[in-house]
């Protein structure tokens, strides 16, 4: 299976992958090899990658869709910016807003403006700043638990 994690200027990242744990609007969803097509909306939160190796890797996305489908659901020619895979390959295809490897964030940071995010939200009193704080909170809480998720090495 093949996984393309999409920023919108550019290919963040590319993956031959076993699983791929995606976080939607109505929860996780797990795509294997073979999964029946598919479009969702993800959510700011934590995306999974088991690659081919069974070493995992976690990134905090922020909204977003993603496309499931056996080929490259998308003109590669009017990409032009990767290669075709080969023909019967499932392909997931992540377009988000923006990503971060869990692995380049400090926990410790992380969790103390998680701490504050939540804080600011319970400060924020017009709909305009409740809006504001929630949205940065998600965030906030998307990057912690992405430095959660995976066993620090």
């Amino acid at each position: 299976m093949k996984v393309y994690i999409m920023i919108p200027d550019a290919i963040l990242v590319t993956y031959d992958a076993q699983e791929v744990i995606l976080p939607t609007a109505t929860g996780l969803i797990g795509v294997l090899d073979n999964h029946t097509s598919l479009m969702t909306s993800l959510e700011s939160g934590v995306l999974l990658v088991r690659e081919q190796n069974n070493e995992w890797s976690a990134l905090a996305v922020f909204n977003g869709v993603a496309v499931i489908q056996k080929d490259y659901p998308f003109s590669t020619a009017t990409l032009k910016v990767i290669e075709a895979p080969p023909p019967d390959v499932t392909c997931v295809v992540v377009l988000v807003t923006e990503a971060e490897f869990a692995k380049n964030l400090n926990p410790v940071e992380t969790q103390e403006a998680y701490v504050l995010a939540q804080a600011e939200l319970a400060r924020a009193s017009s709909k305009k700043e409740k809006i504001l704080a929630a949205s940065m909170q998600g965030r906030a809480r998307s990057r912690y638990q992405a430095t959660q998720t995976l066993p620090q090495k």
